[in-house]
């Protein structure tokens, strides 16, 4: 579980895929004659770091928005709707399947919207991933200039992760600091697949995220160490910052795991 201290660079450019490994007593090289008797035990190929513990990849929820067509779907409960902020599924717009959610808000006020919420019983330990796809249509954020849209929150007690959108960036932060990592901007009238990746919760738990499979330039470091466990997830237009709402988006394809998930084929 230690990183090695230093990195090799390799001119792997002349080719686009991985064809196969080799495994075992593969070679000995040029120096003596090699005796004796080795052991290898729990071999995994995987997209992401698999770490020390001998587990499996666990889907701990998962919605495509496509089995249900007015509120909760299999959420735990539906928040913040309004006359002017409403949550429903809609065949406007899908990333897979045939629809997505639609969250809108119409009072131009900087309140918090319309979101849903996941409980997790039991709660879960160890790493969290939740992948999820989001649209902004054309003139969203030139409506929106300066806002800060949260649309998902990770809650482990007393301390959160949260990731928003403000002026086309997706924006990492931790509640406590108010600590936040920046990636590039979006584009608008396009499906974008947003991860956000919590460690365990420590004295020295990270927070990283993904847009459309590339992770993030910089890792956001945080004192979770009042909670041992994750126990809710926000989805939606959970919170409205630095100025108003106004207009209408769409998430598709959610998912929470205990490793990376990734985009869709």
């Amino acid at each position: 579980g230690v990183k090695n201290s230093s990195t090799l660079n390799g001119a792997f450019s002349g080719s686009t895929t991985w064809g196969y490994i080799e495994f075992g007593d593969v070679v000995l090289g040029g120096s003596a004659n090699g005796t004796g008797t080795f052991y290898f035990d729990e071999l995994v190929v995987s997209n992401s770091y698999v770490g020390t513990g001998i587990t499996s990849p666990v889907t701990y929820f998962s919605d495509t928005f496509d089995s249900w067509s007015i509120h909760g779907g299999a959420w735990s409960s539906v928040n913040g709707e309004s006359a002017g902020h409403t949550l429903n599924t809609s065949t406007d717009q899908a990333k897979a399947g045939t629809k997505s959610l639609k969250l809108t808000d119409t009072d131009s006020t900087g309140t918090n919207g319309a979101y849903l919420t996941e409980n997790f019983s039991p709660t879960i330990s160890g790493d969290i991933y939740v992948r999820f796809y989001i649209f902004y249509p054309t003139g969203y954020f030139s409506g929106n200039v300066g806002d800060a849209r949260r649309v998902l929150r990770i809650y482990c007690q007393g301390n959160r992760g949260q990731m928003s959108f403000k002026d086309k960036a997706p924006v990492m932060e931790e509640v406590g600091g108010w600590t936040g990592t920046t990636g590039a901007a979006i584009t608008e009238n396009a499906w974008h697949c947003i991860e956000m990746h919590i460690t365990t919760p420590t004295a020295t738990t990270v927070l990283e995220f993904w847009v459309d499979g590339v992770l993030n330039s910089v890792a956001l470091m945080s004192d979770f160490s009042s909670s041992s466990t994750f126990d809710h997830i926000d989805l939606g237009d959970v919170a409205i910052g630095n100025g108003q709402g106004d207009g209408t988006f769409y998430i598709d394809e959610a998912a929470v795991s205990n490793s990376y998930v990734g985009t869709l084929p």
